[in-house]
């Protein structure tokens, strides 16, 4: 924390006390953010000064980036892909952090003193503690010249910004040689301060419904060419949960059923809660389902609840799909950046004219919060914040649409290939990325034959930023549950993804 008088102290979230008493200082922990915590931690084997670095290095990237973790590395190359969302002016600093993100310790730099060597190629002495408090203090805040995003939102029209007149920018050869060589290590040191209170209090910080999200039970299955290749028990099995899984369920399971006729899939409603990714999850666990559909990863605690029962869970990832976000058909907007939505969606904003748009109130409506789409939109838009409370609800996406096309103003999230093509609504471009193929449907010629269709593209790139992947939540103890999402990862069944409005899995 940094105290007005700019003194800054290190806060003990309680992490601490769980692990005290460990018989080795240099023993790992389970106490990490998913995405941050270098390969040892997570695989619970040593760790090093250079493990502490490369969280650092992590959380360089999501700043400069602007970008989810899950958005930056590549874990089909198990690569760090950051310089493909920012063009760094400074080389030297993208060198360094691409070193601090080496898989293996061995390749990183082995202490903080070492990385501040190497962002001073001139052998400039960094100021230590201590004598930093002698040091004058800057007058103005420093520019942050360090990358040109490729990805940066649109300025905020409650703050206009001339077209013409570009804002003045400081004369850096004007400043004093002391004041510009304190710049980056000042810079550099404030970054490890915030680096090290993130690696023991980011577990602390829950994400939607008190959960935490825990990547080790990803599945990795090989893929076959058609639906026959797959072995699949014969039989009649219930699955269900997320409502993102409509569409497969009305296009794609059909055709898995017609091809092998001995598999009779049954889907079932939860009983007293709304569907969603958590209700299926949660009937997984409890025995009523043999394998639950999601629109998000599993949570900690439910992989906890499971272990209970005896059950150790397991997803395998099986297509990519995008968020879109649709308005009244006569909103004169039709384009959106994140902040703006993480504005309407948190109460910021409540005018459409504060964002650009005309005299007229937002409405925002969502689903209700048990499910994955919500729990996503939270992560990614709104940074882990809760809706407004002024955020409309509704039990369905049907309810939800009829509700955005009656409603002058309003605004709704969901997923692509349920709404793009919906001819009530109009799809708006989120950060100048389409969510549908061009050229655009609109709502005069759109018909059941002939409307928008997910951009299926955009989404396998990553280019539209609202992206994610749907996984198959097995119990391994049931074979069919691995069996459907291998027939989901035939060649085949990709394909039969693509039509329903899913991108492929890379």
């Amino acid at each position: 924390m940094k105290t007005v008088d700019n003194q800054l102290y290190l806060l003990d979230f309680g992490a601490v006390k769980q692990v005290t008493g460990a018989t080795s200082s240099t023993k790992s922990t389970g106490i990490y953010t998913t995405g941050y915590a270098p390969p040892e931690q997570v695989t619970g084997g040593q760790v090093f000064p250079a493990s502490e670095l490369y969280s650092l290095a992590v959380t360089c990237i999501v700043l400069l980036t602007g970008k989810e973790t899950t958005d930056l590395f590549d874990s089909y190359s198990n690569r760090w892909l950051w310089q493909n969302h920012i063009t760094p002016q400074d080389q030297n600093l993208a060198l360094v952090l691409d070193k601090l993100l080496s898989a293996s310790p061995q390749d990183r730099y082995s202490s903080a003193q070492a990385v501040l060597d190497a962002l001073n190629p001139e052998g400039i002495k960094t100021a230590s503690p201590a004598s930093a408090k002698s040091a004058a203090p800057m007058a103005t805040k420093p520019p942050m010249a360090s990358t040109v995003s490729a990805s940066a939102p649109i300025a905020n029209p409650t703050t206009p910004q001339p077209l013409t007149q570009s804002s003045p920018k400081p004369n850096l050869a004007q400043q004093q040689p002391n004041q510009r060589k304190l710049l980056r290590p000042w810079m550099i040191v404030i970054a490890l301060l915030a680096a090290f209170l993130g690696s023991i209090g980011g577990w602390w910080l829950r994400q939607r419904e008190g959960t935490v999200i825990d990547n080790s039970s990803l599945v990795a299955v090989q893929s076959a060419a058609s639906f026959n290749d797959i072995d699949v028990p014969p039989g009649q099995f219930n699955y269900g949960g997320s409502t993102t899984w409509a569409p497969i369920r009305g296009i794609v399971d059909p055709q898995l059923q017609q091809a092998i006729p001995d598999l009779d899939l049954a889907y079932r409603d939860p009983t007293n809660r709304p569907p969603g990714s958590g209700s299926g999850i949660q009937m997984l666990i409890n025995g009523e389902l043999d394998f639950a559909q999601t629109s998000r990863p599993i949570t900690s605690e439910e992989k906890q609840q499971a272990q209970k029962q005896g059950i150790t869970l397991q997803e395998i990832p099986v297509a990519i799909e995008g968020v879109a976000i649709v308005s009244h058909p006569e909103l004169p907007i039709s384009n959106v950046s994140q902040t703006q939505l993480k504005d309407i969606y948190t109460g910021r904003a409540v005018n459409w004219q504060e964002l650009g748009g005309p005299d007229l109130p937002i409405v925002p409506i969502s689903r209700n919060d048990i499910g994955g789409t919500v729990f996503f939109f939270s992560q990614a838009v709104l940074n882990g914040e809760d809706l407004a409370a002024s955020v409309q609800r509704s039990n369905s996406t049907t309810e939800a649409l009829r509700l955005t096309s009656n409603t002058p103003g309003a605004i709704y999230f969901a997923s692509a290939p349920e709404i793009v093509g919906q001819c009530t609504i109009k799809p708006l471009a989120v950060d100048q990325q389409l969510p549908y193929q061009p050229p655009y449907i609109d709502l005069q010629n759109c018909s059941p034959n002939q409307r928008n269709r997910p951009n299926l593209e955009g989404f396998a790139s990553g280019d539209y930023p609202l992206t994610r992947q749907i996984s198959v939540v097995i119990n391994p103890d049931k074979p069919i549950g691995q069996a459907y999402a291998e027939l989901l990862l035939t060649e085949e069944g990709q394909a039969a993804l693509n039509t329903a409005g899913f991108a492929r899995i890379p």
